[in-house]
């Protein structure tokens, strides 16, 4: 960052950089949260086809 005695134009333009790399960090956790839920969604289906395969294979 350059000298805090800038115009107010510069200090603008700083706020809105500032708010773009706020707005890309609150997506990129979102997707994250996001992916979380799906990928723990598909382990539960994964284990509970896992299961019958294995109460199947055993019949």
């Amino acid at each position: 960052m350059g000298d805090c005695g800038g115009t107010w134009r510069d200090k603008e333009g700083v706020l809105i950089v500032f708010y773009l790399e706020l707005l890309k960090l609150i997506l990129t956790i979102v997707v994250l949260v996001l992916n979380f839920f799906a990928i723990k969604k598909l382990m539960k289906e994964y284990r509970y086809f896992s299961n019958k395969i294995k109460n199947w294979k055993n019949r």
